[in-house]
């Protein structure tokens, strides 16, 4: 019976950690001649990469734009978006803490259902053994 409870948990750590993957799912669709939106986006998927490979300020960047949007170029998505933050404060050094300990705080708390703050927890963990190859402490 225990291995069955834990398959749900399995399944919802599995679908963050493809979702944080792919940053084509992520993006809105600019207009034609909208060029400052098709630019975001480029810029949005080029931090993808970097943001998994442990780069703190790309991993800052794929927060903010999930959790703000980036001015209508990229879906808000602000669970995800502070998992994102979430995963950046458990792996950051005390010394840099404080600014995504304040970002966190002024966007991931307050209007978050106990659900929400739930998934963002789980999603934060996957994300960190996806980048870190270790458990989320």
């Amino acid at each position: 019976m225990r291995n069955f409870a834990a398959f749900p948990l399995l399944l919802l750590l599995g679908s963050s950690v493809a979702l944080a993957q792919s940053p084509d799912k992520h993006l809105l669709i600019c207009e034609q001649a909208d060029h400052s939106c098709q630019e975001t986006q480029k810029e949005f998927k080029a931090f993808f990469p970097r943001a998994l490979a442990g780069e703190r300020e790309a991993q800052r960047n794929v927060s903010s734009c999930l959790t703000n949007g980036c001015e209508d170029a990229v879906q808000r998505d602000r669970v995800l978006g502070c998992a994102w933050r979430l995963m950046i404060i458990k792996s950051a050094a005390s010394e840099s803490k404080n600014i995504d300990e304040d970002y966190f705080s002024a966007n991931c708390t307050g209007s978050l259902t106990d659900a929400d703050v739930a998934h963002l927890e789980s999603q934060a963990g996957g994300l960190f053994r996806t980048v870190y190859k270790k458990p989320m402490p």
